[in-house]
């Protein structure tokens, strides 16, 4: 029976929070608003790198129109294209457990609502070894999550029914997106941008939560 995964990168896969403070921060220096920290970056990521911008720029109690918004968005994705990786790099374990579950027959996938441009850049940088099936990110074709739209996409690319896929995130989001996506399995790590008491609320739908590589791995059958 085919099995496939399909996991969140932000977070889950990669631990991305210094690339992106820096590049909000390059925002909020040309708009003369404080740079936030790395805990406030993760608590604004997880619904778009735009939502991420507002986010932060809500510390410093700053509102702007939606067109100066979208300015200081593309300025942010200019910045962030060419800073991808500086920081950037797989959790300890993550790369070996791809490569298992690769060996193992997994169709493997990346759904991230971060900027398409981005997360294919990330994935090519940090991960060229991995054979992923889909890599996706946000797109006018694609709705952000907690939408099915994007696993329902991977469901049919790689030919698995959604019962006989495995959902994996570290957020509030991707536990919503697992719920949306039911008959989906949730698996949601502890070691990403959101603290396990977040997380616990979704236990037991469905869900599962690991806080150690293996413990994922073990959870993946």
């Amino acid at each position: 029976m085919k099995k496939a995964i399909l996991f969140d990168l932000d977070g889950t896969l990669v631990d991305t929070v210094e690339d992106i403070r820096c590049a909000i921060n390059h925002c909020m220096n040309l708009t003369y608003n404080r740079e936030i920290t790395r805990d406030e970056c993760m608590s604004v990521v997880g619904r778009g790198l735009k939502n991420a911008l507002k986010g932060a720029l809500a510390y410093s109690s700053a509102r702007y129109p939606d067109d100066e918004l979208d300015i200081l968005y593309h300025e942010l994705i200019s910045y962030y294209y060419i800073h991808p990786c500086d920081y950037s790099k797989p959790y300890n374990g993550i790369t070996e457990l791809l490569k298992t579950m690769s060996q193992k027959g997994y169709a493997l996938g990346i759904l991230s609502n971060k900027s398409d441009i981005l997360v294919k850049e990330i994935v090519k940088k940090l991960f060229s070894d991995i054979n992923f099936a889909f890599v996706q990110g946000f797109c006018d074709k694609i709705p952000l999550k907690p939408n099915r739209a994007g696993v329902e996409s991977f469901s049919s690319l790689v030919d698995v029914p959604l019962e006989n896929i495995f959902y994996v995130g570290d957020s509030e989001v991707d536990g919503e997106t697992v719920i949306n996506s039911q008959p989906v399995k949730g698996i949601l790590v502890s070691w990403g941008f959101r603290p396990r008491s977040v997380l616990e609320k979704f236990e037991g739908k469905n869900i599962k939560i690991v806080n150690t590589v293996e413990e994922l791995k073990n959870g993946i059958n």
